[in-house]
């Protein structure tokens, strides 16, 4: 294969990723500071966070759980 062409795919590819990351829509943290704090977003994030966790840890991983789905719902449904 020509050089030129692995080349091209690469910085095609690093320029395709860059902007990406550029025009990616963010959704506005109050929404999803809002949504992260629901109830029905704790209980979701309740049932895949093992209960044999220490309590200290299993509230970490409920609010960062809650936090990924809040930003996920809060993204599709503002973009």
């Amino acid at each position: 294969m020509d050089t030129r062409v692995i080349v091209a795919v690469v910085v095609g590819g690093i320029i395709g990723f860059i902007l990406a990351k550029i025009f990616d829509p963010q959704p506005p943290p109050e929404i999803v500071e809002a949504i992260a704090g629901s109830e029905w977003a704790t209980a979701w994030a309740e049932k895949f966070c093992s209960e044999k966790l220490p309590p200290e840890k299993r509230e970490e991983c409920i609010r960062e759980l809650s936090k990924k789905v809040a930003g996920r719902l809060a993204r599709s449904l503002f973009y």
